[in-house]
């Protein structure tokens, strides 16, 4: 997510690049979304303050130290547990610091509510691209804006790659209808890369809730019907790709691939709990081992003194 940010807030692209304003999409107004990468981070520091806080308060550490004058200071690092197990140090460590972030600035004329489904995308896209069978490794921000663009050809062709990878998905539902079988096939020939404008207008005119998504619906089904993904707006290529994305949530491809990364991750605890769980009891028969090691030396010891005191007489 660092380098898809960077990329979107330093590439030519994300500055209006991308082989000019042709498309219906030209220069907007400049929008900038402010966001904070990785959230993961984020929240690991916050439970990593609190931690100190109470580590502190219970006086079983000291604050970090202040560097001295001229003196560089030691590497931050984290103690919460269980990244390091065992007794909290005396004096903490410097707390590591999140990299300020930077905006992504984009370059597209978009409403509001269009941006905010441009991010739902981007986001949907890095994040369950293998389930949808993307090429894609991954996918600037800016990138996806050019997308919608459609200034060039590389553009259309990452917008044709997404609706194929949608369509793909949705298909899956509709196998075994004979009503689909004609348009199923279509889907899953070779040549979708081509057709895949004329395969989404007959998948719009048959599905009453794109209306909720684009207002006209007619006009949209009629350009895509022609081939004519250019004729849209950059709106409008963001609502079709938006509902096809809802559809493609939905979809048994993409429900399959939740459940088995939902039971993979159940695993994942499981075993984390077990490995928790025996490390707690080996630590409990370290401590019983010890308890008796220290009573036996106390024996020996006691016997020892005993054996050389003189006796009465």
């Amino acid at each position: 997510a660092d380098k898809s940010s960077e990329a979107a807030a330093g590439s030519p692209a994300a500055e209006g690049g991308g082989g000019g304003g042709g498309g219906g999409g030209g220069g907007g107004k400049r929008l900038s979304f402010p966001i904070s990468f990785p959230m993961e981070d984020a929240k690991l520091i916050e439970r990593e303050a609190d931690y100190r806080a109470y580590l502190v308060a219970a006086s079983r550490s000291l604050p970090p130290p202040e560097p001295a004058p001229g003196v560089a200071p030691p590497p931050p690092s984290f103690v919460y547990p269980p990244t390091l197990r065992g007794p909290p140090p005396a004096r903490l460590p410097p707390l590591p610091d999140l990299p300020q972030p930077q905006p992504l600035r984009l370059s597209v004329g978009l409403p509001y509510a269009a941006c905010t489904r441009l991010l739902m995308l981007w986001d949907l896209s890095a994040r369950l691209g293998p389930a949808l069978r993307l090429r894609l490794r991954s996918l600037p921000l800016a990138a996806l804006a050019n997308a919608v663009r459609c200034a060039g050809a590389l553009d259309y062709s990452l917008a044709a790659e997404l609706h194929c990878a949608m369509l793909k998905a949705v298909a899956q539902d509709y196998e075994g209808l004979d009503e689909w079988g004609a348009w199923v096939r279509a889907v899953q020939s070779p040549r979708l890369p081509l057709t895949w404008p004329a395969l989404t207008a007959q998948l719009i005119d048959v599905s009453d809730d794109f209306s909720v998504y684009c207002e006209r619906r007619d006009e949209v089904s009629a350009a895509l019907a022609k081939g004519e993904y250019s004729d849209l707006t950059p709106c409008q290529r963001v609502e079709v790709l938006a509902w096809l994305a809802d559809r493609a949530l939905q979809s048994e491809r993409l429900r399959d691939h939740l459940d088995r990364r939902a039971e993979f991750a159940a695993a994942k605890r499981r075993d984390r709990a077990a490995l928790v769980e025996q490390e707690d009891k080996a630590a409990a028969a370290l401590h019983s081992a010890r308890f008796r090691l220290r009573e036996l030396l106390g024996k020996m010891i006691g016997s020892a003194s005993s054996r050389g005191r003189p006796r009465a007489a």
